[in-house]
Formats: structure tokens, C-alpha cells, sequence
């Protein structure tokens, strides 16, 4: 399995190709170079990246084929790999907040 297949694997649901390079490349991990465990925090932080930016949208087309996302699921798959992995900065933007009303 390649950087790239694990990154898909750690999403588990449909991301766009292109995300995922891009951010293996900001990353400066080889998308095509065997996976290694020693990794494994860091490519789960790719897969986060990747999936945060499905948040923006809620479907996918690419050709004929399209993909509806559900928010709700992806907000949970992200916040299982934020809590696995320790991630408390992606787990603080998930995190609903409470502002108070602000006087006239």
C-alpha cells in the first residue's frame, strides 16, 4: 500500500484525488512510497486536512458520477481520528462555541 491508499484508507469515504496529493506534497511525504507505520500520526493529520475540506461542500462531481457528502459523517470521522491520534486542535474547531450576546 502506497502513502496515497493509506491516506484514502484513514478517510474512509470518497476524497478527490487531487486533495489528497496536494496535501501529501505539503506534507513533503512521496504519495507513490510504501506506506510505514512510523507515519501513521502523520498521515492520519493528512487524512484530517483532506477531510476538513470536504466541510465546504456537500457533494463531488466528477464526469457522470456524483458523490453527496454527509456533514454529520464527516464531522465524526474527523473527530475519531482527532481523538485517536490526539489532535486537540482539530478537536477545538469541531467543538461548537458559545459566544455571548453582546451589549448594545
Amino acid at each position: 500500500m502506497n502513502n496515497k491508499s493509506a491516506v484514502l484508507a484513514f478517510c474512509a469515504i470518497e476524497v478527490n484525488d487531487s486533495t489528497i496529493s496536494l496535501e501529501l506534497i505539503n506534507s513533503g511525504i512521496d504519495e507513490l512510497a510504501d506506506y510505514e507505520v512510523s507515519n501513521e500520526s502523520l498521515i492520519a493529520r493528512i487524512s484530517c486536512n483532506a477531510l476538513s475540506s470536504l466541510l465546504t461542500i456537500s457533494s463531488l462531481k466528477e464526469g457522470d458520477l456524483t458523490i453527496g457528502y454527509s456533514l454529520e459523517g464527516i464531522n465524526q470521522r474527523l473527530k475519531f481520528l482527532a481523538n485517536k491520534y490526539g489532535f486537540n486542535d482539530i478537536l477545538e474547531k469541531l467543538e461548537p462555541k458559545i459566544t455571548s450576546p453582546k451589549p448594545w
